[in-house]
């Protein structure tokens, strides 16, 4: 689903079913037309901001202490002096393609080990270490020396830096520990991310076409919006 406000050149409003099978409504955003500076002062009035706030990073949380442990969190900050690549592109469905087959070679080796409950702690030594390892291994978290050997069963650096990237590719708070949130995520198998990538496969390519320079793209399952420019991140 989306809705074209202007010309294809100005702005793209995307509501993407990413990551689930459901039809979802699509989100409102700032009116087509307005200035940078217009769309800034409209955003800042909504959420209670001081007009130049709305150009710097903030999270939801307000600075009243740390975000909650495993849920997903809220960031915005406009992209100044890195580049970043939007969700949609025209290189996406080759992407989509890409981890298809990949997972498609997962699931054909078995897929990955559930990781059960347990401690988990930097040091640590156990069976549910062992898997956590293997789990991230498999996916590519972790280097295959970090999952094997001496290391195989200790949640060593690397194990918590995995943690974190995993946690931070799924929407999750990234503090590289295994809590209630990250161990669900951890345990969907590899045949329901399988599915799930060949489900998105048509709808990347579809909603990929004629983006045009500038464009908002509202991703409401991963609760994500990006504004783009020039196929790059603004």
């Amino acid at each position: 689903m989306f809705l074209k406000f202007g010309s294809a050149r100005k702005s793209l409003v995307i509501s993407l079913a990413v990551m689930i099978g459901l039809s979802i409504p699509i989100a409102q955003f700032a009116r087509a037309g307005m200035s940078d500076d217009e769309q800034r002062a409209l955003f800042a009035k909504r959420h209670g901001l001081q007009p130049n706030a709305a150009t710097q990073q903030f999270s939801t949380n307000d600075g009243h202490g740390p975000a909650p442990q495993g849920k997903a969190t809220t960031e915005t900050e406009v992209f100044t002096t890195q580049t970043v690549e939007p969700m949609l592109s025209l290189n996406g469905p080759s992407a989509m393609q890409a981890a298809e087959s990949r997972y498609a070679q997962i699931v054909s080796n078995g897929g990955w080990p559930s990781v059960p409950k347990g401690a988990y702690k930097k040091g640590g030594s156990n069976k549910g270490i062992a898997a956590l390892n293997q789990r991230l291994y498999i996916e590519g978290y972790l280097r295959p020396e970090a999952a094997q050997g001496e290391f195989a069963a200790i949640y060593t650096t690397a194990t918590q830096d995995a943690v974190t990237r995993f946690q931070r590719n799924n929407g999750l708070a990234a503090t590289g520990a295994v809590d209630g949130a990250t161990l669900q995520a951890l345990n969907v198998s590899a045949s329901d991310r399988l599915s799930t990538i060949r489900a998105n496969i048509p709808r990347f390519a579809e909603y990929s076409k004629d983006l045009g320079d500038r464009y908002i793209v509202v991703n409401v399952p991963a609760q994500q919006i990006e504004a783009v420019e020039g196929n790059r991140v603004y």
